[in-house]
This record gives structure tokens, sequence and C-alpha cells, in this order.
């Protein structure tokens, strides 16, 4: 039973709402609360900012998405099929793309916490 997995099963007790988006592709709508209407990238990196909200880890929050629905390869958003045809170069733009949303997220904090407001 790895971190991730233990961080999982926490999601889906405590952010069912989380742990339902994560069980969906990216390009299919969202109809629970926090990413009604998200389809896509946007989706995508909403759910990494709050798999990392709760487990505080790049690492953790990679093997979550990877391994849930949302992060497949053959359920990649259609925006990405012809960009990553191979799953190797997938799987390298997810880790890049947990950092990115991870990095905005923490400068993000940052500027809360010192009275600006940032859009994600």
């Amino acid at each position: 039973h790895s971190s991730a997995q233990a961080e999982l099963d926490r999601i889906e007790i405590e952010r069912p709402n989380l742990f339902a988006a994560l069980q969906q592709p990216p390009d299919e709508p969202s109809t629970a609360p926090g990413f009604a209407g998200a389809t896509g990238s946007d989706k995508l990196a909403r759910v990494i900012a709050e798999v990392y909200e709760v487990t505080g880890s790049e690492q953790n929050t990679l093997d979550i998405v990877r391994g849930s629905p949302v992060g497949w390869f053959d359920n990649r958003s259609s925006g990405k099929q012809s960009t990553y045809t191979d799953p190797d170069a997938y799987q390298r733009f997810l880790a890049k793309d947990v950092r990115r949303v991870i990095n905005k997220k923490q400068q993000h904090n940052a500027a809360q916490t010192a009275g600006v407001t940032m859009s994600l």
C-alpha cells in the first residue's frame, strides 16, 4: 500500500468531488462542484492542484494522476492526441504539467499570503 494509494483513499473519503473528477477523462465535462464545466487542460490542472493540496507531494500527486483515468494515455484530451502519440511522451508531459501547476499554486499561495490575488 503506497503512500499515494493511502492519499487516494483519503481523497475518496474527504474530497468526493475531486475523486469523481479523477475517474473521468479530461475531455468529459465534469458535473462535480468545483470542476463543473472544466474540460481538457483546464480540468487536468484543477485536478492536479487539488490533489497536491491533499498530498503536499509532487511525486504522490503525479502517481495519483497517472494512475487515475484523468491521467491515462488513452484518455488524453483531444488537444493532446496529436501532440503526444506515444505513452512515454505523454507521461513526460504529465510530469511537467504536475510541476508547472504546483509551481503556479505555490506562487499563488505566496501571493495570497502577501494579500495579492492571482488567477490560476
